[in-house]
């Protein structure tokens, strides 16, 4: 299995209280140049320079170019952090959804924060402006890949670990945000065994800290703060004014789309009828350790008891939706 390396600089600019990354990075902008990307074969092959993703777009749950304005988009693989500024998605269209509904949806859906949401993004700014102020080189790294079209999304992101250097000291930043506590592990089906057990590892580190994120993760999905919404402006914070109860960022968004809905009155059900019309899968990590895709799936309604969440976030491999990735002239990249 190969790697794809892209070597580039974060610009601090785009962090929150600055600007919208938070410490998930779920969409953090990494510049890059047409001689960023390197790929090997093997751990024992030579990087060799491609081009592959020169002028190329995702096909996926919409077509974008890659490289836009000379800038990527990376998914930290295998982390989730609170969500800093999450809106539920859009409404579908369908008999049940007048043009009243969807104004009076459009208008009551917010940017909506999780508590501890500030303080993750900030941690993760503070480290990375201790190696400098303005941008910081860094090394995207996507591993156990042999196709272009695996390291990306079905949004266009680039799925890696980010590696930055600190007098000479490297850091993984995946690793570091699950040991200091200011994310959980959100597995994926495109992910190694090792990998998956190296998040494990540092997560257990991370619940050891104190007033992280584990210390105030709650399974109860029964309770929305319709005040909790971005802060925008904000000049005096210090970490931990935003303490207090969360559930897992997955459920979180799930949560968002089932409170908006209800708000309108287009769903009456309860939040584990609103999960059980979507039906997410995913593999209990157990399983999917020893038997990879082969694994029995489960449901996240399935798991879910009064208004509580039997599972923790490291008991889950969810299923990877792979994009295509398409060249200038719309044909699809199979090789590097």
């Amino acid at each position: 299995m190969g790697t794809l390396k892209v070597i580039g600089k974060i610009e601090l600019k785009q962090f929150w209280p600055d600007g919208l990354s938070d410490a998930d990075t779920s969409s953090v902008l990494i510049a890059v140049d047409q001689d960023s990307f390197y790929f090997r074969k093997s751990n024992s092959s030579p990087y060799r320079k491609t081009k592959v993703f020169t002028n190329a777009s995702v096909v996926g749950k919409s077509k974008a170019k890659l490289v836009k304005n000379n800038h990527i988009k990376v998914r930290l693989q295998g982390i989730d952090a609170p969500e800093l500024h999450y809106k539920a998605p859009p409404l579908m269209a369908s008999p049940s959804v007048t043009a009243d509904i969807r104004k009076n949806y459009n208008a009551k859906n917010k940017e909506f924060r999780q508590n501890l949401s500030e303080s993750a993004t900030f941690a993760l700014r503070k480290l990375l402006r201790s190696i400098d102020k303005t941008e910081v080189e860094c090394e995207v790294l996507s591993h156990n890949v042999d196709h272009p079209r695996e390291v990306v999304d079905t949004y266009g992101r680039f799925v890696a670990n980010l590696v930055v250097k600190k007098k000479n000291k490297k850091y993984d930043l995946n690793l570091w945000l699950a040991r200091e506590g200011w994310v959980v592990p959100t597995f994926y089906s495109s992910m190694s065994n090792s990998e998956i057990q190296d998040l494990i590892k540092a997560a257990k580190t991370g619940k050891k800290k104190k007033n992280r994120i584990w210390k105030f993760l709650s399974t109860d999905t029964g309770k929305f703060k319709y005040s909790l919404q971005l802060r925008k402006n904000v000049t005096d914070f210090t970490s931990g004014d935003d303490n207090g109860a969360l559930i897992m960022p997955k459920l979180f968004r799930r949560q968002t789309g089932y409170e908006m809905q209800r708000k309108v009155k287009l769903f009456e059900g309860t939040f584990t009828d609103f999960l059980a019309k979507s039906k997410d899968p995913f593999f209990k990590t157990a399983d999917f350790l020893q038997e990879g895709n082969q694994a029995k799936r489960s449901y996240l309604d399935d798991h879910m008891k009064n208004k509580k969440f039997l599972l923790g976030p490291e008991d889950m491999v969810f299923e990877e939706k792979y994009s295509n990735v398409i060249d200038a002239n719309g044909n699809p990249v199979t090789n590097w």
